[in-house]
């Protein structure tokens, strides 16, 4: 017969642990699984590839930057406000740039000034003084050969004509030297500004030019103008701060808004049930009911490693995926935003 012991021991035992998993879990407060604050978007279609899509202007995003280093004077837009193309949207200080370029158009200025007066060669005033100065030397000329000549004449035993006569054949050579000078002077005036010198000149005043024309397309660079009609989407400067070419950073963004596009971001794993006939569809986040539907645009033949990521513990962050254009038809009374991120549903037919 079983001793008493032996079932009374283990009976204590079983009923002290049932008693401690009581204690212990009365003890430990439980919470209520709350519901969902948010139902998820749920797909109209029976068959389909869930992507994530981006809300864009059909012109894409323009980020517009400075061509120029320099400090911002003046920022000219806001945000939301629309623009047309050409239309101003910041400046840069061109204080520096305006005082070289005055600089610049006075010397222009002298060097057109020197060019007009070299056409208007040869000058009256001077055609006549080189004129009076070759009738001077002709009649010095003339003075100095009747002077040799009637040495000449007193024949060799004039008292007189073994001095003179080496002297006054001095002076004919010169005054007819003084002549010949006095006609290549007036040649040259008459022939005005040699096709070298003019040459030079014109030169001279293209460089002039050519530097106020460089100057002038400084200045227009350092105003910055739209390139398109569109919406300014944000504005990341301020008046005074200094801005370089090739920031990272874009100082205003710009779009065309009239129309949305949304970019779509198929798994590669679902990239292969894809077609582009297929029906589409966007559901904006929020618990929002309205449902846009999509038009389909174009694919981008190249897949990419996914830029959007969640955080969740359970993703792949070595996801690629397969983006789609589509543009979105966004009905009366309802909005999106460009930026926005959209659930896209597309619906896979039967027997894929």
């Amino acid at each position: 017969m079983i001793k008493l012991r032996f079932l009374i021991i283990p009976a204590l035992a079983i009923t002290g642990i049932a008693l401690s998993m009581y204690t212990v879990r009365k003890q430990v407060p439980t919470s209520p699984v709350p519901p969902m604050s948010i139902e998820p978007p749920k797909s109209p279609f029976p068959r389909r590839i869930a992507g994530v899509g981006l809300v864009e202007p059909a012109s894409d995003v323009i980020s517009v930057g400075s061509q120029l280093p320099g400090v911002v004077a003046t920022v000219a837009v806001l945000e939301g406000q629309p623009v047309s193309k050409g239309d101003v949207l910041f400046r840069l200080d061109d204080r520096q740039t305006n005082a070289d370029l005055a600089e610049a158009r006075a010397r222009l200025a002298v060097e057109e000034r020197k060019l007009a007066a070299l056409k208007a060669l040869p000058r009256a005033p001077s055609v006549a003084m080189a004129e009076a100065t070759l009738a001077s030397a002709q009649a010095q000329l003339v003075d100095a050969k009747g002077r040799l000549d009637r040495l000449v004449e007193l024949g060799p035993e004039a008292a007189a004509s073994r001095n003179e006569r080496p002297r006054l054949e001095y002076e004919r050579a010169a005054a007819d030297a003084a002549v010949r000078r006095a006609e290549a002077d007036l040649a040259e005036v008459r022939q005005g500004t040699w096709p070298e010198d003019m040459a030079v000149q014109e030169a001279q005043v293209d460089a002039a030019r050519s530097a106020v024309n460089a100057l002038e397309v400084t200045l227009e660079r350092e105003t910055v103008r739209s390139p398109i009609s569109g919406t300014v989407l944000a504005v990341e400067i301020d008046e005074g701060e200094f801005v370089s070419p090739g920031s990272i950073s874009e100082f205003v963004a710009l779009g065309d808004v009239g129309a949305l596009h949304v970019r779509v971001q198929i798994d590669e794993l679902d990239a292969w049930r894809f077609k582009p006939d297929c029906k589409a569809v966007a559901a904006p986040r929020g618990g929002s009911p309205a449902r846009y539907p999509l038009s389909y645009l174009r694919t981008v033949p190249y897949v990419v490693p996914k830029k959007s990521l969640t955080g969740e513990s359970a993703e792949r962050i070595d996801v690629r995926v397969l983006q789609v254009l589509y543009k979105v038809d966004v009905p009366e009374g309802t909005r999106i935003f460009p930026g926005e991120l959209l659930d896209v549903f597309i619906e896979i037919p039967e027997g894929e």
